[in-house]
């Protein structure tokens, strides 16, 4: 058997190894704490906001859907909690990242009993979401950005109101899990 090379060591101390991922070390600790603490935008805000507060507010975007499509819409950037958040241009020039993303994603899809096929599914709740921290939290747009005159009007009128410190985002990205989850469970 080929030894794996090329681990991370993640927030509650294991190795991980986001390009050969075993299902059974995606811990949710380890993507709560992660994504909390990773900046949308490349940093490139007025203030911080995490991609973990950015997957609550997707899940909250989803709210009358089936418990299952919103957690999907929780967990849709898991991936980046091993492989972190690229800016959208770096990442299309990078197909084998691409790739190493998807593969992580289904096993986290796995890990936690989401249908893969429901990530496809959450991308316009999470371009709405983008679209309203875009608006909300950068300079004024420029002409290049991804945000279209449907989006703008979809989203007409909504703020970020708080952006949440990192230790606040995980905690409501956990309890947010652990609704969800209690809902899908209940629901099955």
């Amino acid at each position: 058997m080929k030894k794996k090379t090329n681990p991370i060591q993640t927030y509650s101390g294991i190795w991980f190894y986001p390009l050969e991922p075993d299902k059974d070390l995606v811990l949710l600790p380890d993507i709560a704490h992660a994504l909390s603490n990773q900046c949308r935008f490349a940093g490139h805000v007025r203030e911080f906001h995490s991609v973990g507060q950015h997957a609550v507010e997707v899940a909250e975007r989803l709210k009358f859907e089936s418990p299952m499509l919103q957690l999907a819409g929780l967990m849709h950037d898991s991936p980046e909690a091993y492989m972190v958040d690229l800016p959208r241009p770096l990442k299309l020039l990078m197909p084998e990242y691409v790739m190493a993303e998807k593969r992580l994603m289904a096993v986290i899809a796995d890990r936690f009993s989401i249908p893969i096929h429901l990530f496809e599914s959450v991308k316009e709740a999470d371009h709405e979401a983008l679209s309203i921290e875009a608006m909300t939290l950068m300079a004024p747009l420029g002409a290049g950005f991804d945000v279209t005159s449907k989006d703008v009007e979809n989203v007409s009128g909504l703020v970020i109101e708080e952006c949440w410190p990192p230790k606040v985002a995980e905690r409501k990205f956990l309890e947010k899990f652990q609704e969800l989850w209690n809902a899908v469970r209940q629901s099955t």
